[in-house]
């Protein structure tokens, strides 16, 4: 199986220590480095350094793909998907963890409280937006320092009713119930990478609908990511999925049909 965009390889970890006969982390970032030095002795351990828009492998070489918190990062988080279904089998498994945008556990039932929750959260998400206009432009040895020596800190403060308030004022993604060495790459992640997709559940199934996977999952994670899990097929979809293919390349609702034959996309 193959992890497109393993970073510091925390899930690589997990899935070797699963017992996969095989598990490649593929990242583009110097990040590998770590994670050779960490994982590479594991016989069932390969990373590699490469863009995953050209990975240097076959097409059809997996028996699984996925990718995790990453392809939200990406120009294109579509075409990275695509790419990713075309290095797995027919009768593979494809899996894929996005960036939600709604990050609220929002209940179905309206309320005041919900909407004020809802525009907290909206607040918080200006906060981020707002940091990461001065965070992605420091110098990368500057902000692994702060993720590296300062990020633990606000962790552990975290903790501390009322006080772990203070986590606010900083650029900073702290969890209560993690580890913190999740708190020091998730800062990172969220504050140091210059693109940032948010998808709902539909959006992502349109992917999966395009690629011809089927049948498809949506799992019900944690509130802010959207997880499906799909198997390619080299059989036609059935009518009823192909009716249902639409595209909606900037956000969800937008009309359009696609056209298989062509590959391309007619607006309505």
């Amino acid at each position: 199986m193959i992890e497109l965009g393993s970073g510091a390889g925390r899930f690589v970890d997990v899935v070797s220590r699963m017992g996969a006969r095989l598990i490649v982390g593929l990242d583009a970032s110097d990040a590998v480095d770590a994670t050779q030095a960490n994982l590479g002795h594991r016989e069932n351990v390969l990373i590699v350094q490469a863009d995953m828009f050209h990975p240097p492998f076959r097409p059809g070489t997996f028996d699984l793909s996925y990718s995790i918190g990453v392809m939200h990062h990406t120009p294109s988080p579509s075409d990275a998907f695509k790419k990713m279904v075309e290095l797995t089998k027919y009768g593979g498994r494809v899996g894929v963890s996005l960036y939600e945008i709604s990050l609220y556990r929002r209940p179905n039932r309206n309320s005041l409280k919900t909407s004020t929750m809802e525009l907290l959260w909206a607040m918080n998400a200006w906060r981020c937006e707002f940091f990461r206009t001065i965070t992605t432009r420091l110098p990368q040895t500057w902000f692994l320092a702060y993720c590296k020596y300062f990020v633990p800190v606000l962790h552990y403060l975290n903790k501390i009713p009322l006080v772990g308030r203070l986590r606010y004022l900083f650029p900073v993604t702290c969890y209560r119930h993690l580890p913190v060495g999740w708190s020091m790459v998730d800062t990172h992640d969220t504050y140091a990478t210059k693109i940032v997709h948010q998808y709902r559940h539909k959006d992502v199934y349109q992917w999966f609908l395009r690629n011809g996977l089927n049948p498809i999952v949506v799992n019900n994670g944690r509130a802010g990511w959207v997880s499906l899990t799909g198997t390619r097929t080299d059989s036609p979809l059935p009518p009823e999925l192909m009716s249902a293919i639409r595209d909606q390349p900037v956000g969800p609702g937008l009309p359009g049909t696609y056209d298989p034959g062509t590959d391309t996309i007619n607006a309505e």
